[in-house]
């Protein structure tokens, strides 16, 4: 009987891990971020690809030498 017992008890345990595999959980969304659409997206893509966005050199340095101080 306790042997019956044990293999119903790991039949279980594989069938979770069956579950586990074909049917994962889905991870609830966090609500402290904003879902962005692709325009979005690629509106702020298109931010970041634009040179103005990123200063000059000397402004980068006297940024750097002001974090310094």
């Amino acid at each position: 009987m306790s042997s019956v017992i044990k293999k119903i008890e790991h039949i279980e345990i594989e069938l979770h891990k069956l579950k586990a595999e074909l049917m994962p959980e889905e991870i609830p969304e966090d609500e402290g971020f904003k879902k962005y659409s692709e325009e979005e997206l690629n509106s702020f893509y298109d931010e970041l690809k634009k040179p103005e966005f990123w200063g000059t050199e000397e402004e980068l340095f006297k940024l750097l030498n002001d974090d310094e101080e």
